[in-house]
């Protein structure tokens, strides 16, 4: 996956601008679109000041939110980051997800900070959220990146015995 370009972002930034400036108040979708954006755009810092402005106006932000927040830190390699939101998360009553989970292990995998993946993995199944094969595969292809093979084949296993399907690779 590609970073957005800034180009891409002055369209939605002057339509959010003009919404804003004639008092017409943006949803939480067109917030959530410029946060997308922006942590793609390697702005992360930008898109986590639009969440603390809308928290400002009475909205708390969804899981969507946060775990845009939480790939947005994981690409620009903030990894701890990553750990103050899932706090900030429950706090506010938001239950991490499938997807926020994927994206923390999916960024440590990038990072070559496996055995913290695996923990992430581990800590998944004490909070009751069921791995998918998506964030079983961003490690077993980590593993294989660095040529550890046998760990990557005894986390295939464990995936099986997990209860989650295995892909076919083409």
């Amino acid at each position: 996956m590609g970073t957005v370009r800034l180009e891409s972002l002055k369209g939605p930034f002057s339509t959010f601008q003009n919404m804003k400036s004639r008092l017409v108040s943006p949803n939480h979708i067109t917030y959530n679109a410029l946060i997308n954006g922006l942590g793609k755009a390697e702005r992360i810092t930008e898109a986590h000041a639009l969440v603390k402005e809308r928290e400002k106006n009475g909205a708390s932000p969804s899981v969507e939110t946060f775990n845009m927040l939480i790939d947005g830190y994981g690409r620009d390699g903030q990894l701890e980051k990553n750990f103050i939101l899932l706090s900030d998360m429950r706090e506010k009553g938001v239950k991490p997800n499938v997807v926020s989970y994927g994206f923390i292990v999916n960024a440590f995998c990038k990072n070559g900070k496996i055995p913290e993946a695996v923990a992430i993995l581990d800590d998944m199944f004490h909070k009751d959220v069921l791995p998918s094969a998506q964030v079983y595969n961003a490690i077993i292809d980590a593993y294989i990146d660095c040529d550890a093979t046998e760990q990557a084949f005894t986390l295939a296993e464990k995936m099986k015995t997990s209860g989650v399907k295995l892909h076919a690779i083409c």
